[in-house]
């Protein structure tokens, strides 16, 4: 009779790293992810963005051996067998007991040494990636590797491309060692703790904090969310949460008790306070100053902008903004007519200079700019004032001064309604005022239309036939190219769509204003 054989479960690199943000997330990646939801599409445009970076960079180990990571076993033998080539290695895994590790380089250094090279494609090392790093080392050493170093290689954020782009001086190697080994001490406690969680069936006991949002979002904070009562503090505006995790048992302090716990004086949560003890409402004289502060013409604006990893354009930093699309309605007066001019680069130049002279075009010296939020815009233009000088006069004197943001009536709670106070988007706001559907709301949704430009316009179109994963032996390489090109003018189609439905939004927003300025 044949045995069904049973397998411990490992405790893996990036689980380790779960395990020390939550206890919880830990498990049940291990004993029930499918209560994890999948990714959207968003986070795994970045995680591809990610995966190119590393390729990028593994170019500057030009004799390493990229090991297959698709099958487990094979990638954990052929990495005990390369060893012994002493050249980099990229993606080896070494396995010990019921730990495993794969990381990004192992390159051999002296007659029997290796450093660990972890890649990252942010600017700078975060305590997550020493973690990351502290987590190998502690694997390779028990299978018996002896590491010398560690260095975490990111993006340099002061590389400025100039021709073709030069990948010895887009990446930068940090040397992390000594901070790897303050970490050293208690990872051993703190793996078993991790086992001990791996090795169980039943669900740890957890707590709602701080980390259910750092390092990173916890993809099953809603789950745990949920279980606390309404009108508990942490349904507070994301900007005031930091002071909520102070109080401790938040679970049950209620938001109407919050007076209990600051002073009037001091209480970054008063407004909000009164709002859910008083109901949902506005403060008509503050609405109406807002109202009675819009000098026409005015021009309701939406500049959207990315913020690419790999700089496409000469000129350009790692992550610099490119604005690459605006929206504007213009209104000369309270009931008049009003017009529309837009912009939205075709992703092949460098779009900054064009859109900026544009927007200078039609936006007059007099009047109110209005935009949802501020503080966007005036971040897209202060960057663009720091490259194009002869526009930085117009941009400081003329245009900034002028910006006046619809989003400080919600945020400082003038209207306000508490099941939607709470979020910081215009799509979650505009559903108060006007007659609006899911789909039409999901045409105004900021971020994905930038991940749509970055994605198919912004890229090169022979880099997205490249990546399409039709059969080439079926299909001809003009006919990908076509059904590329064809992708590409539908999504900037939409995107001229959805930018235009942005700025309608505000004028909603602001006539529902009106509206409630003229109520008795």
């Amino acid at each position: 009779m044949n045995e069904k054989r049973s397998y411990k479960k490992v405790l893996t690199k990036s689980n380790y790293l779960l395990g020390l943000q939550c206890s919880k997330l830990l498990w049940v990646k291990l004993y029930d992810k499918t209560r994890i939801p999948a990714p959207d599409d968003f986070a795994m445009y970045r995680f591809g963005t990610g995966m190119r970076t590393e390729d990028m960079a593994k170019t500057l180990f030009p004799d390493g051996i990229d090991i297959p990571r698709e099958d487990f076993l094979e990638n954990l033998k052929q990495s005990t067998e390369l060893l012994k080539k002493r050249v980099p290695l990229f993606e080896p895994s070494f396995k010990f007991d019921q730990l495993y590790s794969r990381g990004d380089v192992l390159v051999p250094v002296n007659e029997d040494e290796w450093d660990i090279v972890e890649m990252k494609s942010a600017t700078k090392v975060k305590e997550v990636n020493l973690h990351d790093v502290s987590f190998q080392k502690y694997v390779y050493e028990k299978c018996g590797l002896k590491i010398r170093k560690s260095f975490v290689m990111h993006i340099n954020r002061d590389y400025e491309r100039s021709g073709d782009l030069d990948i010895s001086k887009l990446f930068v190697q940090t040397e992390v060692t000594e901070d790897i080994k303050k970490l050293e001490v208690g990872i051993k406690e703190r793996i078993e703790t991790m086992l001990e969680i791996v090795n169980s069936k039943e669900i740890p006991k957890y707590i709602i904090g701080s980390h259910c949002t750092d390092p990173y979002e916890c993809p099953i904070k809603r789950e745990c969310w949920a279980e606390l009562p309404g009108g508990n503090i942490l349904d507070y505006y994301q900007k005031n949460r930091i002071q909520c995790f102070k109080l401790g048992d938040f679970g049950q302090v209620k938001i109407n008790r919050i007076p209990e716990y600051y002073s009037k004086e001091h209480n970054p949560f008063q407004k909000q306070a009164v709002a859910v003890q008083e109901g949902n409402g506005f403060e008509k004289r503050v609405i109406g100053k807002f109202f009675d502060e819009l000098k026409y013409p005015v021009y309701y604006l939406d500049i959207r902008a990315i913020n690419p990893a790999i700089p496409k354009f000469d000129g350009m930093r790692p992550y610099q903004k490119i604005a690459f699309q605006f929206s504007l309605h213009i209104q000369t007066g309270p009931h008049s007519n009003i017009s529309h001019v837009s912009f939205l680069s075709d992703g092949k130049t460098n779009p900054r200079f064009l859109l900026l002279k544009i927007l200078k075009d039609h936006i007059g010296s007099d009047g109110t700019i209005l935009v949802f939020d501020k503080y966007k815009e005036s971040v897209i233009l202060r960057d663009l004032a720091k490259t194009f000088f002869s526009f930085k006069p117009w941009i400081y004197d003329s245009v900034l001064p002028r910006i006046k943001s619809v989003w400080e009536v919600f945020e400082n709670f003038h209207y306000f309604d508490i099941e939607k106070t709470l979020n910081h988007s215009i799509q979650f706001q505009l559903p108060k005022f006007c007659d609006i559907t899911d789909k039409d709301l999901d045409v105004i949704d900021g971020e994905h239309r930038q991940l749509a430009y970055e994605k198919w316009v912004h890229t090169d179109i022979d880099e997205l036939v490249a990546e399409s994963k039709e059969d080439e032996s079926e299909i001809s390489l003009d006919f990908k190219k076509g059904v590329v090109e064809e992708k590409v003018e539908e999504v900037r189609k939409d995107l001229r769509k959805k930018s235009r439905e942005e700025t309608l939004s505000l004028i909603h927003i602001v006539d529902a204003f009106g509206k409630i300025v003229e109520s008795t």
